[in-house]
């Protein structure tokens, strides 16, 4: 077993080292989750950026495992480990910041704004836009477009 001063030495990130060593010092657990998430971050953090380069394409989460070589189960342990969200969670968050300009200073119909950013219809679209932003997608284009004025 290594100790925790040899851990320390090769630590990847800081989300490591808060979430692993941090709180449970020496349990075996602990070290065992922290070797292996640190074995998959740079794996990951590279997909985050595929993903943000190609977010107007759908995702699978085999898909998405299949790229950085791991099981679809513990492909998305290892991304919620690292990202504190769930492949869907992620994705949708990012597509949603990304149409927030397009709803306020475009006159795209909020239908074709939601199919361009990848989802599969406008109901869903204004579930998850109203889920992170607090407000559906046409009362939040209302608000800011009368202080765009």
């Amino acid at each position: 077993m290594k100790t925790n001063t040899a851990i320390l030495e090769g630590i990847c990130c800081h989300t490591c080292f808060t979430s692993y060593l941090m709180p449970l010092r020496s349990s075996e657990e602990s070290i065992q989750r922290f070797t292996n998430v640190c074995k998959h971050y740079s794996d990951i953090q590279l997909l985050l950026k595929f993903i943000q380069q190609n977010l107007d394409e759908p995702f699978t989460v085999p898909q998405l495992a299949k790229q950085v070589y791991m099981s679809r189960r513990h492909f998305a342990r290892m991304f919620k480990e690292i990202t504190h969200q769930s492949v869907q969670d992620y994705i949708e968050g990012l597509r949603i910041m990304r149409v927030k300009d397009e709803l306020i200073n475009t006159q795209k119909t909020i239908s074709d704004i939601a199919l361009n950013a990848g989802f599969s219809n406008q109901a869903y679209f204004a579930i998850v836009f109203k889920k992170i932003l607090g407000l559906p997608p046409s009362m939040y284009r209302r608000r800011h477009h009368l202080y765009a004025e």
